[in-house]
């Protein structure tokens, strides 16, 4: 039931309506539903390659806070913020990182681990993507307030960080740099899976589990 829930919910769903739907505890439904998070890290992922959108963004914040142009968007940084990298491949799968840094050997480093060789990557003109090697890449200047050039454009990508965003603001509230990852690859899951019916979805998700399970006592340490 919980699966159903986790697959089900777009934004995602707090431990505390999980725990009211299923009748237990607020602390049992947040260790099942991380659970649940770690099985689907497990996902194979393979190499993006055509067009591949990339970008990062920063987890946590007040959005109250925020000039409204980086509201639900992207930065470059800002202290006790959390560092996520994308890469969206146009009308594909999208997979995300945990990232301690922009330097272009974290940027360019995870372009080169998930996106195939010789493939048309689209970035903005942020620094660390400059001398990107082994790629067609294009960027948009978004200082310039140029967001699309022909096709060149960071649009789906943005996307994505927009439905992560609305699940941390509106749902989460806080992902603690410990969790986040199974956070993000909650939503990258349930993304790159939203065209399959629930049935399937939760029987790639059964599929997964066998192995080692997270322990609690791994969980809190």
């Amino acid at each position: 039931m919980c699966m159903y829930l986790l697959a089900t919910s777009r934004k995602g769903i707090s431990s505390i309506q999980v725990s009211k739907e299923l009748g237990i505890t607020q602390k049992s439904a947040w260790f099942l539903c991380h659970r649940i998070r770690e099985v689907w890290m497990k996902d194979k992922k393979e190499k993006l390659d055509g067009i591949v959108e990339v970008d990062e963004t920063f987890i946590g914040g007040k959005e109250s806070n925020k000039h409204f142009s980086k509201k639900l968007n992207k930065g470059r940084g800002s202290v006790g913020k959390l560092i996520v990298i994308g890469a969206k491949q146009r009308n594909g799968k999208v997979i995300v990182k945990h990232i301690d840094d922009t330097s272009a050997y974290n940027l360019q480093g995870f372009i080169g681990r998930h996106v195939e060789r010789n493939s048309n990557v689209f970035t903005d003109e942020f620094k660390s993507y400059k001398g990107l090697v082994g790629f067609v890449h294009e960027f948009v200047n978004h200082k310039g307030k140029q967001y699309v050039n022909g096709e060149v454009h960071t649009n789906s990508i943005e996307s994505f960080w927009s439905l992560l965003k609305r699940g941390y603001y509106g749902v989460y509230h806080y992902m603690s740099k410990k969790h986040l990852k199974r956070y993000i690859h909650e939503f990258s899951f349930r993304y790159n899976t939203s065209k399959e019916n629930v049935l399937d979805f939760l029987g790639k998700t059964i599929e997964m589990m066998d192995g080692k399970r997270l322990m609690y006592c791994d969980l809190i340490k």
